[in-house]
């Protein structure tokens, strides 16, 4: 009987301990965005279009333009290609007095940002010079 009490017991302190650990974890993505965005988001071939798609000019920059704009909804980043989308004021990321609500909000526009900007990048064929 003792040995299944301090089974018991012992189940609980880890059950507990893996409690906090969760907690700990949350809390740090929480105060870390930038880093949460960063491991969530990984860059993937799925972004990457075969060379027949990839823009060669105004031949197909129609159906190119499309396909991008379904990359951009499917990635969560409409708002950094459409004409309603602003970005937030600048902040500068080495200012010590700078308000970090809007530094990582501006963090955040930045590298989504960048993002959509690789996946156009990668999708336009290179031609010979």
């Amino acid at each position: 009987m003792t040995q299944e009490v301090d089974d018991d017991q012992n189940q609980s302190e880890r059950s507990q301990s893996r409690h906090r650990d969760t907690n700990t974890a949350s809390s740090q993505l929480t105060q870390y965005p930038i880093t949460a965005l960063r491991m969530s988001e990984s860059s993937s071939s799925k972004n990457l279009l075969p060379d027949g798609i990839k823009l060669k000019g105004e031949e197909n920059y129609v159906a190119w333009k499309e396909v991008i704009e379904d990359i951009a909804v499917a990635n969560r980043l409409r708002r950094y290609i459409h004409k309603k989308g602003k970005a937030p004021k600048y902040v500068d990321e080495f200012d010590k007095k700078a308000d970090k609500t809007k530094l990582v909000v501006w963090l955040i526009w930045e590298a989504r940002d960048s993002s959509i900007k690789i996946i156009i990048k990668l999708n336009i064929k290179s031609t010979p010079a």
